[in-house]
């Protein structure tokens, strides 16, 4: 197994409506010493970004009501800074991400193994961390990410 040296730093908020994905998840993330909250639904996750601060959303795309794009729309309109990251069990046609502005850094598609997606989003968050100023309201550091986006195998 791959050992992670992460940032205790990292804040990463969780938006699953899948309960047992949501406790893996959360307990791979926090064996690492990640910080991660976790949300069941948009409205829940849409509050807890204006109450906090995140370095990254992990949002499946299928949610209750709203789409994990549509919310990861609404995320970045909140806090630009916020590395969204998609996860689909579905094939996602990623240059119509890119195509359509959403602030989409990443797609990962399930299932996929704990320490992947910890990988995948550290990465994510460690490029957009190279700005070189954090924003002046909670520390994070903004974007740009890398584009076009892209799914690692």
């Amino acid at each position: 197994m791959h050992t992670l040296e992460l940032n205790n730093d990292l804040r990463i908020l969780l938006v699953e409506s899948c309960p047992d994905r949501s406790a893996e998840l959360t307990a791979s993330f926090s064996a690492l010493g990640v910080h991660i909250d976790a949300a069941s639904d948009a409205d829940t996750a849409l509050k807890m970004v204006e109450d906090r601060c995140y370095d990254a959303a992990l949002i499946n795309l299928l949610l209750p009501r709203i789409s994990g794009l549509q919310l990861a729309r609404r995320i970045r309109a909140c806090r630009e800074q916020i590395a969204c990251v998609l996860m689909s069990v579905f094939p996602v046609p990623v240059m119509q991400l890119v195509k359509c502005d959403s602030g989409i850094v990443g797609v990962i598609p399930l299932p996929s193994a704990p320490d992947e997606v910890v990988r995948f989003v550290q990465q994510k968050v460690a490029r957009g961390k190279s700005s070189p100023e954090p924003h002046a309201e909670c520390g994070c550091h903004p974007t740009p990410f890398d584009l076009p986006v892209y799914r690692f195998a």
